[in-house]
């Protein structure tokens, strides 16, 4: 029955997305903010040690969805595509420094980017590119230039889409994912190269860009971009 009702759901979506533009794109902006009641974090490992530093903030992004592939086989087309990244973390002790405030923002040049194909009465998932620029006080001791540049891929990430809500224009918590991203660290920062890292994250939507004192005082690097 559930399945039922999400295929109604998504029946009800297409109808609108069709009625809306005969043929075509359709793109509308949207905020991917971290939610609170889920973990949010980077851990690093490096030298029998681990920073697990906790993160707040989101992607505001333009969610495109191409009706041009909504009778393909192979499902209808949606993408999100990154047009600001707003995340920060508390300054932590590690290795017996301070890393001071972690400040990441979007990379123009290797943007992040999601896709996923909708099909009928199945689940959702998304394959997430997360390109991004950071800085701290640690890292603009060690990295040239002050800015850690990480580019990483994930998958298959679930992602879960309540037609009904967005039918409402209900938006916060319509769209809902939680992405777990594994790489390394480039292997010239120094120390600290190669140096394995995970990134969780559990994003809902909002009608709102994530705010707080740590975005606000990362601004003037996300300003830089």
């Amino acid at each position: 029955m559930q399945a039922v009702r999400r295929s109604i759901r998504l029946a009800s979506f297409v109808a609108v997305a069709i009625l809306g533009t005969a043929c075509g794109k359709i793109t509308i902006p949207a905020n991917l903010n971290f939610d609170s009641s889920g973990t949010n974090e980077i851990a690093i490992q490096a030298l029998g040690q681990t920073l697990a530093l906790p993160l707040v903030g989101g992607i505001s992004a333009n969610v495109t969805v191409d009706t041009n592939k909504i009778f393909s086989p192979s499902g209808l087309l949606v993408t999100i595509a990154a047009s600001d990244v707003r995340i920060a973390g508390p300054s932590q002790t590690f290795l017996g420094l301070e890393t001071g405030t972690l400040c990441v923002r979007n990379n123009a040049n290797d943007p992040t980017v999601a896709s996923a194909l909708v099909k009928l009465g199945k689940p959702i998932t998304a394959d997430f590119h997360f390109g991004v620029e950071a800085t701290s006080t640690l890292i603009a001791s060690l990295v040239p230039g002050g800015l850690l540049t990480l580019s990483q891929d994930v998958d298959n990430a679930p992602l879960n889409i309540d037609f009904g809500k967005i039918l409402k224009l209900q938006i916060d918590g319509a769209i809902t994912s939680n992405v777990v991203l594994m790489g390394q660290l480039p292997a010239n920062v120094p120390i600290l190269g190669g140096a394995p890292y995970t990134l969780t994250a559990s994003l809902a939507s909002s009608l709102k860009k994530a705010q707080g004192p740590l975005i606000d005082e990362c601004a003037p690097f996300r300003a830089g971009s």
